[in-house]
């Protein structure tokens, strides 16, 4: 009998100071593919809060809008460390108290990483338009060509150029 490969998934996420960003990759036989990505603007509220409060945003959003695929162990990967910071909290006020309530309903492992590791999650923060302008070989380093052409796709839908209907492939 063949054997399932193991499936994890990992979220990337980021902030900028336009907005957030965040990438549901899946982790199957050693190789990281594309399953979701989103972004949003901040709200005007947002935009008030320190750095470390707006990465922490990204995160507990990205685990809520993709909640329905993390019914088992994932791993969060950021390039700050907002998460250990959140966490850490003694005394949590009103809104970290929820945000750190929301998180513990899940099992995660949370990852540093170098934020040159993290441009799929840094152009979301930034918009889609940004994501044309990645370099190249950063584009190369990081996704296939399968997952290049699956990104494109997905920001032409994204941008309004593609009916209900096509977003049906997820």
């Amino acid at each position: 009998l063949a054997t399932k490969p193991k499936k994890t998934f990992i979220i990337y996420t980021d902030a900028s100071q336009l907005g957030i960003g965040a990438a549901l990759c899946k982790l199957e036989n050693n190789e990281i593919r594309l399953v979701l990505w989103i972004s949003r603007k901040f709200l005007p509220r947002e935009k008030n809060y320190t750095t470390t409060e707006k990465e922490c945003l990204s995160v507990v959003w990205a685990v809520n809008k993709f909640r329905q695929f993390l019914h088992k162990k994932f791993i969060i990967r950021n390039d700050h460390q907002a998460l250990k910071w959140l966490l850490s909290q003694k005394e949590p006020k009103e809104r970290l108290a929820r945000w750190i309530m929301q998180l513990n309903t899940y099992h995660f492992e949370f990852e540093h990483i170098e934020g040159h590791k993290n441009v799929v999650a840094d152009a979301l923060s930034r918009g889609v338009v940004k994501m044309y302008k990645m370099e190249t070989k950063e584009m190369n380093d990081i996704l296939s060509q399968d997952d290049k052409q699956k990104l494109i796709f997905e920001a032409h839908i994204a941008t309004g150029h593609g009916g209900r209907d096509a977003m049906s492939i997820f």
